[in-house]
């Protein structure tokens, strides 16, 4: 059971990170297409 749950934080996390790049490419996207 302790395995399942340090397994269940880590790709929680991993799904953060993945999230927050996506969130962070999308507005540089969005604030290049502003700026032009």
């Amino acid at each position: 059971m302790q395995a399942v749950l340090i397994y269940a934080v880590q790709w929680l996390a991993f799904l953060q990170c993945i999230c927050m790049e996506l969130t962070a490419s999308f507005r540089t996207d969005h604030v290049a297409k502003v700026t032009q």
